[in-house]
């Protein structure tokens, strides 16, 4: 109601004010105060009423035509305000989808050990390591930091029988880190690595650290 009462007013200001200046600047009034003199007559006040009611309406109609052309550009630019917002909403949904879409993925790097029989007598000491992952790893590398030198290995992927690149060998400033590389095949958790160290003398592993180095 208050709301209707202000647009109200507002209507009625904009017609006083386009009334006022309809008939302050209006030649037709000076025509006929121009009239009068030349006929030495009054023109009857009734033609003066119909004058007013004229400019009145047209008041009326100027005041409605401002109020409409601003209602037409409040329209346009809230529908130009309403597409951005779709697109908007529509950009901000797709890239949440593909956030949800989006599953963390990682190695999943596990190593498992036993003692086995060396293959070389000169090396009588060996342990057997099974790397297995949750993802496919391609190229892989791993560095087995043991507590006493390791001296030879032997490496495969469970399932192939060649090994693209392979790279293994222990460091020569530290002897207890040996390193093992390949390109391919991809270790994968249906295909497992199998790495054998071998040392002249008892050894354990300390850890491992996942690094692949592009061999020269």
């Amino acid at each position: 109601m208050v709301e209707s009462l202000q647009d109200l007013w507002g209507f009625v200001k904009a017609v006083w004010g386009y009334s006022i200046l309809l008939i302050g600047g209006s030649a037709a009034a000076v025509l006929f105060g121009i009239g009068e003199r030349i006929i030495a007559k009054t023109i009857h006040w009734k033609y003066y009423r119909w004058i007013l009611v004229l400019f009145v309406f047209v008041a009326c109609f100027l005041a409605w035509r401002d109020a409409s052309h601003k209602v037409g550009a409040a329209d346009s630019a809230n529908k130009v305000l309403r597409q951005r917002v779709a697109d908007l909403e529509s950009r901000t949904v797709s890239r949440q989808e593909d956030v949800a879409a989006m599953k963390p993925k990682t190695e999943g790097l596990r190593i498992s050990q036993r003692q086995v029989a060396s293959v070389i007598d000169s090396l009588p000491y060996a342990i057997e390591f099974t790397i297995q992952v949750d993802e496919p790893v391609s190229p892989f590398g791993v560095v087995f930091v043991c507590d006493n030198p390791i001296t030879n290995s032997q490496v495969y992927v469970t399932g192939y029988s060649l090994m693209e690149n392979l790279n293994a060998g222990a460091s020569v400033a530290r002897p207890e880190m040996y390193y093992v590389g390949f390109s391919n095949p991809p270790v994968s958790p249906q295909h497992p690595a199998i790495v054998t160290l071998m040392a002249k003398g008892p050894f354990r592993l300390i850890r491992t650290d996942r690094r692949y180095i592009e061999p020269h």
